[in-house]
């Protein structure tokens, strides 16, 4: 469905598809991939190695064929962070309430991780995080 490497942002593999529908928008699906460290505004390299991870959305009208989002990534690492300084991935999206009305802006929830220094013992990922799009301008 989604081929990789078709943005300057993807480096290498996709993964994590979430997909969602909503009967006025169609289908939205939000995904990551290994991410080209330099175009997310990442140092070539972490004390954690080179890849990093962030994430794209993808729109269809029919769930078939699939239009990347020219912005991606849309969430990308935050260098320093305490929470996501090299991956931001896992997408979740939430774009109504309890009541099913809609948000004012869609929610996204991710797993984000840090670069670990170098004697540190690591593991997958260290949290769970979201975030909130911008309002339209």
């Amino acid at each position: 469905v989604i081929v990789t490497n078709t943005q300057p942002w993807e480096q290498n593999k996709v993964f994590y598809p979430y997909v969602l529908y909503e009967k006025a928008a169609g289908w939205t699906m939000g995904y990551s991939a290994y991410a080209n460290r330099s175009v997310i505004g990442l140092p070539p390299k972490g004390t954690s190695g080179t890849l990093a991870g962030a994430t794209g959305l993808a729109h269809s009208a029919d769930g078939v064929s699939w239009v990347k989002c020219p912005t991606n990534p849309v969430l990308a690492p935050t260098p320093g962070s305490d929470y996501d300084s090299i991956y931001t991935t896992q997408p979740s999206i939430v774009t109504v309430d309890e009541r099913g009305a809609p948000l004012p802006q869609p929610l996204m929830f991710y797993g984000g991780r840090i670069d670990f220094p170098k004697g540190v013992e690591q593991h997958k990922y260290y949290s769970v995080a979201h975030a909130v799009a911008e309002a339209p301008r």
